[in-house]
């Protein structure tokens, strides 16, 4: 097949993988064609085309091998279509269908039902998902590792009960938990579902044991006890988003940093988070030493704690690295931060660029040479006057140009030490004009001032 524009097809009666991008109008009249000749696909990608219901119905009815399908945000998309992916693609193990607005739960059910492999399913935004036969179809198939719900306003805390426990869940009397099988889940989104509280949180307790990823972002009711109660019980845990999550605090920050997930954990997402300081934050990146990306932008981290973040990146190494260059450990945001300074900003380049050659790796053979270990650094992201800086001094640091860099973070300070005595020069000096200008005036007993005129002042 010829190469079309902003499409990928391979081999024209062996394709088996087809992707069309957003915006393909050039293709309508070609993709009849397209449709009628790959009939051995196994992974197809039409997100946001504008394609006709018969054609991609016929794309899926002429797939049966298919593995992975994303057909999301297509408005043709309607429940009929899920049923002749139920009845064609038993073999989908990926499917996404977020965004599609002409179709709803009902359709997510059988597909569930009759694609015995599916393992991920991404629904954002998909209608009536609070349905029960729906919710019960996925907890009877319990086979899904990902499951992507995010902006599903009509989910309810009683819809996770369902989703982890089924409709009539038997209780053991003895730990009061149900002796329903865990789910199999490792990745599970309910960002912006706004009706969830800490009851679901408590439902996933005990339930999600293999649990990775959670993101409850924009999930304004969510609270300190909630996720109390499900962090010791997801011991696997490895990102965790909570942004705009405002009512956690620097107690739960504690907890997590002494739970069992926290050696694990390597994503951190806590911005506008806006009761989190160091008070939180230093036991965290004291103790979860695999901590990746952590993002604080609009919280009350102050200049300790990014001493603190210095301190423990710096003594990180990575031995199995043939490279004597740093590299970097740790991605940390933290613009908007309002107790941040430049001086917080200058402790983390200082510390990137202060390379230590005194380590070695163990021992050693008789020919090899003994190397220090790659030290990793961090990659700030900090308020956009000072940004420009910071990223010019990471690039010569992870060049292994100690020297320039130590040289452009010292004109740096003295830039900024210049500017911050003119700032106070210039705030004295107006200060002692406004002083000086009072003592030009007098009050008046209806209120007015005048201004004095000089002369003996008779007491």
């Amino acid at each position: 097949m010829h190469n079309l524009d902003r499409t990928t097809v391979k081999r024209r009666s062996k394709s088996t993988h087809l992707s069309i991008r957003r915006g393909c109008v050039q293709l309508q009249n070609e993709f009849y064609a397209i449709t009628a000749t790959c009939n051995n696909l196994v992974s197809a990608s039409l997100e946001g085309c504008s394609l006709s219901r018969p054609t991609v119905h016929r794309l899926i009815t002429n797939n049966n091998h298919l593995i992975h399908l994303n057909i999301s945000s297509l408005e043709a998309i309607t429940n009929v279509t899920c049923k002749h992916i139920a009845e064609s693609c038993h073999q989908l193990t990926t499917l996404d269908v977020s965004f599609c607005s002409n179709m709803d739960a009902k359709g997510i059910r059988k597909i569930v039902e009759s694609c015995t492999s599916l393992t991920d399913l991404r629904a954002a935004q998909c209608l009536g998902i609070d349905d029960e036969s729906t919710l019960e179809s996925i907890f009877k198939s319990n086979t899904l590792e990902t499951l992507l719900l995010g902006e599903c306003d009509t989910l309810t805390d009683e819809s996770i009960r369902i989703l982890v426990e089924g409709i009539e869940a038997d209780i053991d009397p003895l730990t009061d938990r149900t002796t329903a099988p865990a789910r199999k889940l490792k990745h599970l989104n309910l960002s912006k579902c706004r009706a969830l509280t800490d009851v679901a949180l408590k439902h996933l307790a005990h339930n999600v044991p293999n649990l990775e990823g959670l993101d409850l972002s924009y999930v304004s009711e969510i609270t300190d006890e909630g996720l109390s109660d499900l962090l010791p019980t997801i011991p696997k845990l490895s990102h965790l988003d909570l942004e705009e999550c405002s009512n956690v605090t620097n107690d739960l920050l504690v907890e997590l940093s002494k739970a069992p997930c926290a050696k694990s954990l390597r994503h951190l997402q806590l911005s506008f988070c806006e009761s989190i300081s160091d008070e939180g934050m230093i036991p965290i990146i004291k103790n979860c030493t695999a901590l990746r990306n952590l993002e604080l932008d609009n919280t009350r981290i102050t200049d300790a704690f990014l001493t603190e973040a210095s301190t423990a990146v710096r003594g990180r190494v990575s031995s199995n690295s043939t490279s004597r260059k740093p590299r970097v450990g740790l991605r940390l945001v933290c613009f908007d931060c309002v107790n941040v300074n430049w001086t917080g900003i200058q402790t983390v380049l200082s510390a990137n660029s202060t390379h230590t050659t005194d380590l070695k790796i163990g021992k050693t053979s008789r020919n090899s040479t003994n190397l220090a270990p790659c030290r990793e650094v961090i990659h700030l992201k900090c308020y956009y006057g000072w940004q420009q800086t910071a990223d010019q001094h990471l690039k010569l640091v992870l060049r292994g140009d100690m020297a320039s860099a130590k040289w452009l973070e010292d004109r740096w300070a003295d830039h900024m030490t210049s500017n911050e005595d003119t700032t106070q020069s210039s705030r004295r000096r107006r200060r002692r004009a406004r002083e000086a200008a009072m003592l030009d005036f007098d009050d008046n007993n209806d209120g007015r001032r005048r201004r004095r005129t000089g002369g003996c002042s008779i007491m």
